[in-house]
């Protein structure tokens, strides 16, 4: 999951430097037709990407899960854990 955020920052960053060029290649003189048709393009290909993503994580991820019963178990077992913990430290100190 980590790594999905950091593929949708990573996409953000992109294509704000990629608006800046853009920007950039118009202030000097390039067609803005030509930047518009590579401004598109690289759209199709970024929704592509990430209709892609979402259609993985919705369809193939999804049967690949923990059920919440097993991850709550485990959770209420750490607890109990550190409890044990604490009360050994307690037992065990000299004030």
């Amino acid at each position: 999951m980590q790594m999905f955020m950091l593929g949708q920052i990573v996409t953000v960053v992109a294509m704000a430097i990629e608006c800046l060029i853009a920007y950039r290649l118009v202030n000097w003189g390039v067609e803005e037709t030509i930047i518009d048709i590579i401004e598109i393009v690289l759209l199709i290909l970024v929704l592509s990407y990430w209709f892609w993503r979402l259609m993985y994580a919705g369809l193939i991820k999804s049967k690949h899960r923990t059920e919440w019963e097993s991850v709550l178990q485990d959770q209420d077992v750490v607890g109990q854990a550190s409890d044990d913990d604490e009360q050994v430290d307690d037992a065990n100190s000299w004030v």
